[in-house]
């Protein structure tokens, strides 16, 4: 019988793919030389992409397109958000309630937790339980998780979150418009993180005839020390050929002596890559080797990437279906292959 590190280079690929998280590859990797060489062939240098996460659990390599399931603690767990590699889940039970008159009422639980995929810890958020409650859900949902402090990073117990929250437009109770622009959850981050008010248009929909619309989108992140503000406009196509697709990126950073936002000229991130999603935003570095790009700008939602030095996409596949705005990026720890 041949050893295990006479298994031939394609076959030990098939494995590699089977076993995303980096904990199984670095076992893999310790197997044998020869099956270290082969996670060398087969996996690319740090950084990596990150992963897609979908809010059942399904999640994407983005790297190879390889779909997966991502086992979540317990059950009726759904991911909210995320931040680098925590997600925040939600969960909901139901209760069974007695009345005062006998009648049986069911109550629904809701429970909210932080989760680490790759460690399996879990960090629960019970003080949310009493504010996000049946009457809350029954106008609101919760459209974004902030984590002022890793939960990892010293207590567990000492981290602050914040939800931000979008009202349900079957009954019209979104946040009030002010003139022209209106309040949105990039406005309630920056409130939250400064305790200033920040005034930005919201996402809006625009018919274009019959076959498609154009939505149009702003982000707000940190990058490299600066507050950049992203405008993105997609095209929302039912039976156009190229299908959804990102039209448009401007990039404006915030000049706080003046109180003012400045158009990013020149092209690029200045080295940086950016991931945007509703969910969460993050910017990276993006060194000359790896998978990530520098000035680039990933999405979740449409099949592209934007290349901010020319101004142009190109395609990107995935692997996963488009346009749907609750999945969001998780960053799994760094493997050295």
């Amino acid at each position: 019988m041949a050893p295990w590190s006479d298994l031939p280079s394609d076959l030990l690929g098939l494995v590699i793919a089977r076993l995303p998280f980096p904990a199984d590859r670095a076992r893999f990797r310790a197997v044998c030389r020869a099956w270290h060489s082969a996670l060398r062939r087969h996996v690319a240098a740090p950084p990596q992409l990150p992963w897609i996460v979908l809010p059942e659990g399904t999640f994407v390599t983005v790297s190879d397109g390889g779909v997966h399931r991502m086992a979540f603690p317990e059950s009726n767990n759904v991911c909210i958000g995320s931040t680098d590699g925590w997600l925040a889940l939600h969960r909901t039970d139901n209760d069974d309630d007695d009345s005062v008159d006998g009648a049986r009422t069911t109550k629904t639980r809701h429970t909210f937790l932080l989760h680490n995929p790759f460690t399996g810890a879990t960090v629960p958020l019970a003080e949310l339980g009493d504010i996000l409650d049946d009457d809350f859900f029954e106008e609101f949902r919760v459209c974004k998780v902030i984590i002022r402090s890793r939960p990892d990073d010293g207590d567990a117990d000492d981290h602050d979150e914040s939800l931000n929250q979008e009202g349900d437009s079957d009954n019209d109770s979104e946040i009030e418009p002010v003139g022209d622009d209106g309040i949105d959850d990039v406005g309630h981050q920056w409130q939250y993180l400064t305790g200033e008010d920040l005034i930005w248009k919201t996402t809006k929909y625009e018919l274009e005839g019959d076959d498609y619309a154009v939505n149009g989108s702003w982000h707000l992140l940190e990058s490299s020390g600066r507050l950049l503000m992203v405008r993105r406009e997609c095209l929302i196509a039912a039976f156009v050929k190229q299908g959804d697709h990102t039209r448009s990126v401007d990039v404006s950073e915030a000049d706080m002596d003046a109180g003012t936002w400045v158009p990013v000229t020149g092209g690029g991130l200045g080295g940086q890559a950016i991931f945007l999603t509703e969910l969460f935003n993050k910017s990276m570095p993006a060194p000359a080797y790896g998978e990530v790009e520098e000035d680039t700008m990933y999405f979740v939602d449409t099949p592209d990437v934007w290349d901010l030095k020319s101004g142009t996409r190109r395609l990107f596949t995935q692997g996963i279906g488009f346009f749907d705005l609750d999945r969001t990026w998780v960053f799994p720890p760094e493997l050295i292959v």
